[in-house]
């Protein structure tokens, strides 16, 4: 059976409303013609006033980033996720130092199964906000899909020992732990995410993983079912149940 996996929901950069103005090409264009040789340039003045071109604003260059990124949200809202994609990704060129840009653009990432491209963003926002809780846990989460399991361990080991309230940092640290088959840690860890949100079903069902894994069937029977009465819409617990009562005894 495969346990249940999920990524930390990104949070928010501003109010801003969207826009589909993109960051002026003006400077670019100006270093083509002078390092092309261009011969159209005209008069002297005209070409003084092409070189002296005033550089881009790096205030006006780090607002157009942020207002794509959210943009970017908006659009990810709306379903528009690979065009959110490509405004992250150029809103992170446009400023590279943003742990939050970076922390979006590596969550989308994560969601398209780009790992590679995903741990890249992740591990730069990682490094410039190295405490922040969602980008660790979101980190983790990566390592998990990619199955770099002790690579994720040392994270969200990080992230829970940062933010002993956070369900979602214990429920990932217990999968990590139940992919090395660290079975006791693992079903302390879902424990601790259940002490702090009681309705938190992913890790109730991971404990009846557990216990499959250990060969204990009643007591994973028991867990499917508890997580089914807690969310009866979710397919995996059914799965799970049935595929624990067909076992052989």
């Amino acid at each position: 059976m495969t346990a249940l996996m999920s990524t930390v929901a990104p949070v928010s950069l501003s109010d801003s409303q969207p826009s589909d103005s993109q960051p002026s090409s003006r400077w670019g264009i100006l270093m083509g013609l002078m390092l092309s040789g261009a011969s159209w340039l005209g008069t002297p003045a005209m070409a003084q006033g092409l070189f002296y071109a005033p550089r881009p604003n790096p205030d006006l260059t780090q607002a157009q980033g942020l207002q794509l990124a959210s943009d970017a949200l908006r659009l990810g809202q709306f379903g528009q996720q690979e065009e959110a994609l490509n405004r992250l990704a150029l809103a992170a060129i446009l400023v590279p130092n943003s742990a939050e840009i970076l922390f979006l653009l590596g969550g989308l990432q994560l969601e398209f199964e780009n790992y590679r491209e995903s741990l890249d963003a992740l591990q730069a926002a990682r490094d410039l906000d190295p405490e922040n809780v969602d980008i660790l846990v979101t980190l983790g989460s990566a390592y998990l899909r990619q199955g770099s399991y002790f690579a994720a361990l040392d994270v969200l080991q990080r992230a829970v020992d940062l933010g002993g309230e956070d369900a979602g940092a214990f429920f990932q640290l217990g999968n990590a732990h139940l992919m090395l088959a660290n079975f006791d840690a693992a079903e302390a860890a879902y424990n601790t995410a259940l002490e702090l949100d009681p309705n938190f079903w992913p890790a109730l069902n991971n404990i009846g993983l557990v216990e499959y894994e250990r060969g204990n069937l009643d007591e994973a029977i028991a867990r499917f079912e508890q997580t089914i009465d807690l969310n009866g819409d979710i397919a995996e617990p059914k799965l799970a149940l049935a595929t624990a009562l067909f076992h052989p005894r």
